[in-house]
C-alpha cells in the first residue's frame, strides 16, 4: 500500500506561481486526468516503525518568491502520542530518511506542534527546492516524503532588455543605468552610470504643477524649468532603443518591483530591506553593474514642492530627495513585444 502524496497549485493569473516535479501515477490516462484537474501525484512507500507520518499534504503558492504554504496530515502512533514538526529545505536533493534530512539539510523552523499549515516567505526565484517535514515523538523520529519544485522566474533578459512580468503586464527596463552601454558578449554594463536631476528647479515645474504629480514630457515643462532624468530616457526614445519608442522614469513601486533583498527575497514591503541584506540592492545577475545609489522615480512627493522620490539601493528605502540632487536613472517602458 502506497501513500499519496498530492500537490495543489493554484493557477492563477501571474507570473509568480510556483511549479511542482511530478514522478509515479497509476497510468499515463490517470496521470492526465489528475494534470487537467491541476493536480500532480506523487507515490511513495509509508515512513518506516510505529510513528507514522500521514498520508497527504499539499503546496499551496500564488507568488514567485512566497508566501509558500506548505500542508500535511497529522501523524500518529508513537511513545506518547504527543507529536512535534520540523521543516527542512535543501536544493541539491532530495530527503530521504531522517538521518540524511538532519545531517545535510537546513532546518527552517524549530520544532513545533502541529497546525496544519507552515508559511515559508524565504524563497529565491528560478531555484529547484526540496522540502520535508519531520516528526518526532520522544525518541523516534519519521519522515513525510520530500516534494520537489521550482520556484518561477519573472525575468527575462536580452540584449540590453530585462523584461519583467509584474503578473498583470510586461514591462521593459533597460539593463543598463543611463550613461552606461550594454555588451552583449559579455553580458555587461560598460563605462561609468551618469547622474541626473529630477528637475533644474526646487519646484513642480518639470511635475505637472502638482508636488504629488509624476514627471511629464518636456512640452509640459512651466517656468523654464528642465529635467535631465526625463531627457535620459527620452534619448532611448530618439534612438529607438531596442525598437522602442516609449521610454520613461518607473514610478516608486516599479523600482521596488526589481529591488533584491537578499536576506528575505520575498520582502516588498514599503521600508528597507531587513537587515542583513547585501548591497546593492538589486540583481547584480540581471541588472549588471549597477552602481550603489538612488534611482530616482518619476514621483513627486507629495505636499513637498522641492522634493522627488528615489530608490537607495544602498539598503532598498525610499528616500526624499531635492529634485536638483544628481541621482541615477534606469529607463522603463511597456512591452509592445518583440
Amino acid at each position: 500500500m502506497k501513500a499519496r502524496l498530492f500537490i495543489l497549485l493554484l493557477l492563477l493569473p501571474s507570473v509568480n506561481c510556483l511549479f511542482a516535479g511530478m514522478s509515479g501515477g497509476d497510468s499515463d490516462s490517470e496521470g492526465e486526468m489528475m494534470m487537467a484537474l491541476g493536480y500532480l501525484q506523487l507515490t511513495a512507500p509509508p515512513p518506516p516503525g510505529p510513528l507514522v507520518a500521514g498520508d497527504d499534504g499539499s503546496i499551496q503558492s500564488s507568488n514567485l518568491n512566497g508566501p509558500l504554504i506548505l500542508q500535511w496530515e497529522p501523524a500518529s502512533g508513537g511513545q506518547s502520542g504527543i507529536h512535534e514538526y520540523r521543516v527542512y529545505v535543501d536544493s541539491s536533493g532530495p530527503m530521504d530518511d531522517p538521518e540524511s534530512v538532519q545531517s545535510s539539510s537546513q532546518a527552517d523552523s524549530q520544532w513545533f506542534s502541529y497546525s496544519g499549515s507552515y508559511t515559508m516567505t524565504q524563497l529565491e526565484p528560478n531555484q529547484q527546492y526540496y522540502l520535508n517535514v519531520l516528526v518526532k515523538d520522544g525518541s523516534e523520529v519519521s519522515t513525510y516524503t520530500t516534494i520537489t519544485f521550482t520556484t518561477g522566474n519573472p525575468y527575462s533578459t536580452g540584449t540590453g532588455l530585462v523584461l519583467y512580468d509584474d503578473g498583470s503586464q510586461i514591462l521593459a527596463y533597460s539593463a543598463c543605468s543611463a550613461g552606461q552601454t550594454f555588451d552583449e558578449g559579455t553580458q555587461s554594463c560598460t563605462g561609468t552610470a551618469s547622474s541626473f536631476q529630477f528637475c533644474d528647479a526646487s519646484t513642480n515645474d518639470c511635475n505637472g504643477g502638482s508636488s504629488s504629480g509624476n514627471l511629464v514630457d518636456s512640452g509640459s515643462w512651466t517656468s523654464g524649468a528642465t529635467s535631465s532624468a526625463w531627457q535620459a530616457c527620452e534619448d532611448l526614445n530618439v534612438a529607438s532603443f531596442q525598437d522602442i519608442t516609449t521610454w520613461r522614469l518607473p514610478t516608486l513601486q516599479q523600482l521596488r518591483d526589481i529591488r533584491y533583498c537578499s536576506s528575505n527575497p520575498a520582502y516588498t514591503g514599503p521600508d528597507a530591506c531587513p537587515p542583513g541584506s547585501g548591497h546593492p540592492t538589486i540583481r547584480l545577475d540581471i541588472f549588471p553593474d549597477t552602481p550603489e545609489s538612488q534611482y530616482w522615480s518619476s514621483q513627486g512627493v507629495s505636499g513637498n514642492s522641492f522634493s522627488g522620490w528615489t530608490l537607495n539601493l544602498t539598503d532598498g528605502s525610499a528616500q526624499a530627495q531635492d529634485k536638483t540632487g544628481l541621482h541615477r536613472v534606469r529607463c522603463i517602458s511597456d512591452f509592445p513585444g518583440f
